[in-house]
């Protein structure tokens, strides 16, 4: 609303109707939780919060409710962990850069 911006069926269908301007509008706000309560009693709430939606019945299909972040944090340990796959075609492009220049390519999980 303080965007002045479409809302609801105001906002432009971006990968079908491009025959009207898309009126997206954005707002961005940073708010010092300390200015209206103790950390103490903010992060209490907050863990209320989230063990209520994982408490969350997922959907039909679905083994887990997730909140924002939570599948990419838990693929960022994979992949620190087991490093970031690559296809075959990528990985030879690679080692072929390397013989170029001299450095050989050292893959840990080829």
């Amino acid at each position: 609303m303080l965007t002045g911006a479409g809302v609801a069926h105001g906002v432009g269908r971006m990968y079908d109707d491009w025959s009207r301007p898309q009126n997206v509008g954005h707002l961005f706000l940073a708010l010092d939780p300390a200015r209206f309560l103790s950390q103490e009693v903010f992060l209490k709430r907050m863990e209320e919060l989230w063990e209520g939606i994982k408490a969350t019945p997922p959907a039909p299909g679905f083994g887990e409710v997730f909140l924002p972040g939570e599948r990419e944090r838990a693929l960022k340990a994979v992949r620190l962990r087991d490093g970031v796959p690559l296809e075959a075609a990528t990985l030879e492009a690679l080692r072929e850069l390397g013989r170029r220049w001299g450095q050989p390519l050292e893959v840990g999980h080829a």
